[in-house]
C-alpha cells in the first residue's frame, strides 16, 4: 500500500487527481467547463509533492466569480481616446445632416414660390401712387402692401412684419456673406443693390426706381424671409439688339425674396441657411 514512497494520504490525492483528470477527459470536454481541469491538475500536482496548489485554486476562484476589471487609468484612457474621436467626426457628421436638411427645405421652399407667385395676375403696382399725390410713407410699405394684398393670398403665412421690426419674423440682425465676412441686413432696396435704386432715362424710356423699405414675413414651414420690393418693374424697355447691357435686367426685377431657412437660430450665412429668390417680370412672372 506505501509503494512508491509516499503516505497513504499522498497516494489517495494522487489517485483523487488522476480519476478527476480521467472524469474530465470523458465529460468536461462536452460540458466546457475548464475550471474543473483546472481543479484537477492543482490537486495532481500537489499530491505530487509540488508547490502547494492554493495559488492556482485561488485563480481559479477568481475567474469563477469573475472579478476581473480595468484600472481607473485604462477607463480613463479609454475616455480620453473617445472624446478626441467624437471631437474630430461630429462636427463634419452634423455639417453633413444640416446639409442635407437645408438642401431639402430649399428645394420645398422653391417650389413654394414657384407655385404660388404665378397665380398672381401681376406683381407690380403694389403701394403705388400717382406722382402728385405720392408720400413717403405709401412708397415705404409698397413691399408690406405687396405681402398682405398679394402674396399671402396665394402663399401661407403665418406673421408679416414692418420694417421696424424684421426681427419679430426671425431676421437676424446681421448675416455672413460668401466672402466669410459679416454685414448687417439691408433695410432698403438701395442698400440691398444699389442698381435696383437709380434713376434710369433714355430715348425709348423715362424710368424711376423706388428706394423701397424691406418687410419681412414667416411662411407655414417657419422660413423667415424678407422681401426687397420694386412696385415699377416692368417686362420690357424697347431694347434694341445693339444696346443695353446686364443693367438694364434691374428694372425687371419685381421682387428679390432673402430666405432664411431656420431664422435667427444660424449660422446664418449665405449657401447655408440663408438664399435668394428672384421674380422676374410683372406678368408671366419667372421665378
Amino acid at each position: 500500500m506505501q509503494g512508491g514512497g509516499g503516505s497513504p494520504e499522498q497516494s489517495q490525492r494522487v489517485v483523487f487527481g488522476r480519476q478527476l483528470d480521467e472524469n474530465y477527459s470523458q465529460t468536461s470536454a462536452r460540458q466546457a467547463k475548464p475550471r474543473f481541469r483546472l481543479q484537477a491538475r492543482a490537486l495532481a500536482f500537489s499530491a505530487k509533492g509540488g508547490k502547494p496548489a492554493e495559488p492556482v485554486l485561488c485563480l481559479v476562484r477568481r475567474l469563477s466569480v469573475k472579478k476581473c476589471a480595468f484600472t481607473m487609468a485604462e477607463i480613463l484612457l479609454s475616455l480620453t481616446i473617445i472624446g478626441v474621436l467624437a471631437a474630430i467626426t461630429l462636427p463634419s457628421l452634423t455639417g453633413n445632416i444640416n446639409e442635407r436638411t437645408w438642401n431639402t427645405q430649399r428645394k420645398a421652399l422653391y417650389a413654394r414660390f414657384s407655385q404660388a407667385i404665378p397665380l398672381m395676375d401681376a406683381i407690380n403696382g403694389y403701394g403705388i401712387v400717382e406722382e402728385a399725390t405720392s408720400s413717403a410713407s405709401a412708397i415705404d410699405t409698397a413691399a408690406e402692401t405687396f405681402i398682405t394684398g398679394g402674396l399671402s393670398k396665394v402663399m401661407k403665412i403665418n406673421n408679416i412684419c414692418d420694417n421696424d421690426h424684421l426681427e419679430d419674423c426671425g431676421i437676424a440682425s446681421r448675416i455672413t456673406t460668401l466672402q466669410a465676412s459679416q454685414i448687417d441686413v439691408p433695410r432698403t432696396m438701395a442698400e440691398f443693390n444699389d442698381q435696383m435704386a437709380i434713376s434710369l432715362s433714355d430715348s425709348y424710356n423715362n424710368y424711376s426706381l423706388y428706394d423701397t423699405k424691406a418687410a419681412a414675413f414667416e411662411t407655414a414651414n417657419g422660413e423667415s424671409v424678407i422681401l426687397y420690393y420694386n412696385p415699377k418693374c416692368v417686362g420690357s424697355l424697347a431694347e434694341t439688339s445693339e444696346g443695353y447691357g446686364g443693367f438694364r435686367i434691374s428694372p425687371k426685377i419685381c421682387a428679390n425674396f432673402v430666405y432664411d431657412l431656420n431664422g435667427n437660430k444660424g449660422p446664418n450665412t449665405v449657401g447655408k441657411d440663408i438664399g435668394f429668390i428672384t421674380a422676374l417680370y410683372p406678368s408671366d412672372v419667372k421665378v
